[in-house]
């Protein structure tokens, strides 16, 4: 992977994320009225982009690879859950504090920012790989992470539900695997309107993340101490353990390279989403989206620029 096309990629993602920070602070994008872009992103253009990505060329797609994949995020996700319960003793978090960075580190932006990057760097057929890292992420958001947020807040978490798990982002990640594995081809006008409507994907995501950013005290986030050691571990330290473990354990370049770029990605705005609903308080939670992704800008091209020259 060239570190130029990275550095390319993340400018590009850049500048679109600052329309959208401009654009919400001249008043062209209001604030109100990013939970219909968020909508958008989520329920129709990721799962019309990982759709496409079953519809074109599937030499690089193997069902070793995705069986693979799976083992990866479960292993993946297992040790963030493990991770994440030492990381607030480092940072001396306040109590109260625990459990949203706890719930920062296991959820990073796999879908608003990591399938638009790995579809830029690696093409289209990558995201069936990364539909299978948002399987267990799905499964685990509205479970583990729920059952955290309500810990200590006097609620009870809401019973287990199936809908929410098998919401359309998940749907359409079963849709495309099955697809896949009967070798059904869609037809080429079904095929180009998900392609097309999936490319809405990156730049609808930047804008929602500029517009987010926009509304956030950015000089409070900025000077928060606590907040940048854990961005650094976040973004830089735990990416680099993980990959260094999965070049030891994964004789698949290709698999590594794309897990190494999600590894890579800044705290999932879902995080944000749960603590508002469920203890009422998201501005950590909002402060480390803001932060992260700010930072994933220079971090990802330098980490990914890392990777690649020891590899």
């Amino acid at each position: 992977m060239e570190t130029a096309v990275v550095f390319q990629q993340m400018l590009i993602l850049f500048i679109i994320l600052a329309v959208g920070y401009i654009a919400n602070k001249t008043g062209i994008i209001p604030t109100a009225s990013n939970k219909t872009l968020s909508g958008i992103v989520l329920n129709i253009a990721n799962p019309a982009l990982v759709i496409a990505s079953v519809s074109g060329d599937h030499s690089k797609i193997s069902g070793r690879g995705l069986a693979v994949t799976l083992l990866i995020s479960i292993c993946m996700f297992a040790a963030l859950i493990a991770i994440a319960f030492v990381i607030p003793k480092i940072l001396r978090a306040e109590r109260e504090d625990e459990k949203i960075y706890n719930v920062m580190i296991v959820f990073s932006n796999i879908g608003f920012m990591g399938m638009p990057l790995v579809s830029a760097l690696m093409g289209a057929e990558a995201l069936l790989y990364v539909a299978i890292f948002t399987l267990p992420f799905n499964f685990l958001i509205y479970t583990y992470g729920v059952q955290l947020m309500c810990a200590g807040t006097g609620k009870k978490a809401e019973r287990f539900s199936v809908k929410k798990v098998l919401n359309i982002g998940t749907i359409s990640c079963v849709a495309a695997i099955i697809l896949f594995f009967a070798d059904i081809r869609l037809p080429e006008v079904l095929a180009t309107a998900c392609s097309t409507v999936g490319g809405l994907t990156a730049p609808l995501s930047m804008l929602v993340i500029g517009v987010s950013i926009a509304s956030m005290d950015l000089k409070s986030t900025l000077k928060d101490k606590k907040l940048w050691l854990f961005s650094f571990i976040k973004l830089m330290a735990l990416p680099a353990l993980g990959y260094c473990i999965l070049r030891i354990c994964v004789n698949d370049d290709y698999l590594v390279q794309l897990a190494g770029i999600l590894f890579c990605t800044p705290v999932g705005s879902m995080v944000a989403m749960l603590a508002e609903q469920y203890t009422g308080k998201c501005e950590l939670a909002a402060k480390g989206v803001a932060m992260t992704t700010l930072l994933s800008v220079v971090t990802i091209p330098v980490m990914l620029a890392l990777m690649t020259m020891f590899s």
